[in-house]
């Protein structure tokens, strides 16, 4: 919660014991009718960012899930920055200075994925899939302009060796549309 008793949504990360078995005891952990479930006994949960004093304060953006290097150095997650422009951020997960990644004119609109090599975010906006340089910011526009009847660009993937991007996007045909999938090289 914020100053004033807002909620606010922030960054956690959570240790989990090797034996999930074990309950707290007097606290099962399926829950009862009136209470939630309990997390193993052991587990650990540590708030990464402290968002409150911001202009735009919590994780913000289009609905999305936590993304982290696969070298396990940086989780990444979305933010509005000062303009209110929703950009992507990264924090170790050790805790530490929040890490703004995208410097976009636009707000990112759709979810994000990190390459298989650390080195890129790919994500959308504008109807469009950019790549931005997670150590220099770089911005790069990779898919083609929209096509007539197109919309609803969304789940973006990169391919196991990173060598290619795999995205969905509504087609018209009629008076309908579908969801088809697009790849780019």
């Amino acid at each position: 919660r914020d100053h004033q008793g807002n909620k606010l949504t922030e960054v956690f990360i959570v240790d989990i014991p090797d034996d999930v078995t074990s309950e707290i005891p007097g606290q099962p952990m399926a829950g009862t009718e009136t209470t939630r479930p309990i997390p193993p006994l052991g587990t650990q949960q540590q708030r990464l960012t402290f968002t409150g004093d911001l202009k735009y304060p919590g994780v913000q953006g289009p609905r999305h899930w936590l993304r982290i290097t696969p070298d396990g150095s940086l989780i990444f997650f979305l933010m509005k920055d000062e303009k209110g422009i929703v950009q992507i951020y990264g924090i170790s997960p050790n805790g530490g200075e929040i890490k703004q990644i995208t410097n976009n004119d636009f707000s990112v609109e759709t979810t994000f994925n990190v390459s298989p090599d650390d080195q890129f975010l790919a994500y959308g906006s504008k109807q469009s899939v950019y790549v931005t340089n997670i150590k220099s910011g770089e911005i790069k526009q990779v898919s083609p302009a929209l096509g007539e009847g197109m919309t609803d660009l969304r789940s973006i993937n990169w391919s196991n060796d990173g060598n290619m991007l795999a995205y969905n996007r509504k087609i018209a045909v009629g008076d309908t549309s579908y969801f088809q999938i697009f790849l780019l090289k």
